[in-house]
């Protein structure tokens, strides 16, 4: 095979995480607009805890990168998109369920732990394109 070919397999693969990749950004940043509104409708609400809400996502995403970069180099990329996919799970089913704002905080939390799991896709990618 010449280098830089790909198999169909590989290209499967690839398009179809591009295309999950695509579809779970979409989900995340599309309901931003009515966070706000969704917010001020929960127990306890206050515009800085709206605001935490917010912001927790991408602030807990950004710290838990390096600790599950390493996770996944000892324990393997599939068991951290397993576990990544999870914590997204529960973030997702848990601000479903929030009735204040605390608990949408904590959703958000596992969110962002849950997103990480972005960023081994993409590493798996490289590594099937080499």
């Amino acid at each position: 095979m010449k280098k830089g070919t790909f198999t169909r397999y590989e290209i499967s693969f690839i398009v179809s995480l591009s295309i999950a990749m695509a579809l779970r950004q979409l989900a995340m940043v599309m309901i931003l607009p009515f966070m706000s509104v969704y917010g001020k409708t929960l127990l306890y609400n206050t515009p800085v805890l709206v605001g935490i809400a917010l912001g927790i996502y991408g602030l807990i995403q950004g710290i838990m990168q390096m600790p599950f970069g390493s996770l996944s180099d000892r324990i393997g990329r599939k068991n951290v998109l397993t576990i990544g996919s999870l914590f997204l799970a529960s973030g997702l089913a848990l601000a479903a369920i929030a009735d204040n704002i605390y608990i949408l905080i904590i959703a958000r939390a596992l969110q962002g732990i849950g997103a990480i799991a972005a960023v081994i896709i993409f590493q798996m990618k490289k590594e099937i394109s080499q």
